[in-house]
This record gives C-alpha cells, structure tokens and sequence, in this order.
C-alpha cells in the first residue's frame, strides 16, 4: 500500500537548517518493507543523492551502528529503533494504554490500536491485535492516509474545521476502494 506522507517544503540551508543531517534522514527512510537491503546506486535514487553523499551518509551511520553491509548491499540495524523509541517513551500515556487496550481485546475479540495524527497521515504508536486466523500486518509506525480510516476520521474530528479542511486538501485522496469517501465536502460532513 502506498504511503500518503506529505513531505515538507526543503528549506534553504542555513543557521535554522542543516542540510546534511536532513540527508541522513533521506537515506534511513529510503528503506523501506519493500527495499530492506540496498545497494549503494538505490540509496542514492531512493534518497535523491548522488552516489558519494549517499556513500559518506551511509558510512557514518554504519560507524555509528545504525547500517551493516556485506560489501554489496546495505541494511538498517535494529539500533535505528532508537530513534523512534525515544518518542514512544518521552510519552508515558502509552504505557498505561496498553492494558486498557488489552483488556478490550479480551473483551471484544477486536484488535486495538492507537494512532497519532501526522501531517495528512495517522501513524501507529500501539497496537494489541486480537487472535484471529486473518491478520493485518499493523505495527507500530505503520503509516495510513487519515481521510479513508475510521482512527484518522476520529482524530480529524478532534480539530477545527479549517484544520481538517486544510488538512484534507493536502492530502492525495483518491477512491482506495469502491466505498472511499473522496469527496472533501462529503468528508467534511
């Protein structure tokens, strides 16, 4: 499924902005389900870098832990999860959801999941799936288009309207299924 994050504007370098650590970014998040193992040429097209910014990026993050590489291809190590553990756990609200979540689970046979809004997207900060023969491969940190989920219709709600219309109108909609509302007036509703 296709992400819908809104990438915002590239501000010019200066005090306000380092250029090159905005880059180490692009090159973590060039990986992906569907690129785990890069060689260095789809580092590079997947974070808009040229082959050596792309070379010295992925070498430091590999001095520092984050990357290995057998020679070829290159693969985020577990460490990366630092980086998004720090938020998880600089909002202890998490921690004392979950077993209200678990709970509710047992309760229901329903899986439970709790999502911040980001931008035009909902990203999952927990989830407690049920039991059941069919699964969907939701974790923590998946990424979902707000205006065609029920959790992301829910946290629009929360704002006012020309937050949720500004947010709407940001957003790539389009008909996901036969049943997608993609009408910003008919979501506004």
């Amino acid at each position: 499924m296709a992400t819908h994050a809104s990438q915002p504007e590239t501000p010019a370098p200066g005090d306000s902005y380092v250029q090159s650590f905005a880059r180490g970014l692009q090159v973590i998040r060039s990986f992906s389900a569907n690129a785990p193992h890069q060689t260095l040429s789809e580092v590079a097209a997947g974070s808009g870098l040229t082959r050596a910014g792309a070379r010295r990026i992925l070498l430091t993050l590999q001095t520092l832990g984050y990357v290995v590489t057998d020679g070829k291809l290159f693969t985020l190590t577990p460490r990366i999860l630092d980086l998004g553990f720090a938020y998880l756990s600089s909002m202890p609200i998490w921690n004392r959801a979950e077993p209200v979540m678990e709970a509710l689970v047992q309760q229901v046979q329903e899986s439970c999941s709790a999502a911040v809004l980001d931008a035009t997207d909902i990203v999952y900060v927990l989830r407690v799936p049920t039991k059941k023969i069919m699964h969907i491969n939701l974790g923590v940190g998946s990424r979902l288009p707000a205006y065609c989920t029920s959790l992301g219709r829910l946290l629009l709600a929360d704002l006012d309207d020309d937050e949720v219309r500004a947010r709407l109108e940001a957003s790539s909609i389009e008909a996901l299924t036969r049943h997608t509302i993609s009408d910003i007036d008919a979501l506004m509703a």
